[in-house]
């Protein structure tokens, strides 16, 4: 999984063939100084000197660049299937993040018994709806369900 952090490193300017002029690349060399990373969403990052890029710094790197070696979170795709929007079940709407709604009122429900169950799919329906706008989940398009599940950190 990956996720925005901070590495040790500087900055190099290198050629590149591709688009035949100079580009800057950063090179990491986390592991050959402090030998660890600090994540963005633990709250507490390094502090960083970025006056001039070609100095030894913490930098702040986003999630697309983070080497394997960073990843604390590692998971496994246990399943792939297509299904219509409006299929999901109750346990996959929770799953996605959904709270428990009331089926009459909409609101959410707050401490539940079992005799008043409400509907995740309800609250999964708008947040849908508020990501993707109005109308998207009366579509009912296809979408990918990926399942899968968390392994041991290295």
């Amino acid at each position: 999984m990956r996720e925005t952090f901070y590495a040790w490193g500087h900055w190099e300017k290198r050629f590149s063939a591709k688009k035949k002029r100079d580009e800057w690349h950063f090179v990491d060399m986390t592991a050959d100084g402090p030998g660890r990373y600090f994540y963005a969403a633990d709250g507490a990052h390094p502090a960083a000197d970025h006056r001039a890029t070609s100095v030894m710094a913490w930098w702040k790197r986003p999630a697309i660049f983070m080497p394997s070696a960073a990843s604390r979170i590692l998971l496994e795709v246990t399943d792939v299937r297509v299904e219509r929007l409006q299929d999901i079940s109750d346990a996959d709407a929770r799953a996605e993040g959904a709270r428990e709604c009331d089926p009459v009122s909409g609101r959410e429900v707050l401490l539940a018994g079992p005799s008043q169950r409400g509907s995740f799919v309800l609250h999964y329906r708008d947040l849908w709806e508020r990501i993707n706008g109005p109308g998207s989940w009366a579509a009912n398009p296809w979408v990918w369900v990926v399942e899968f599940r968390r392994e041991a950190s290295p």
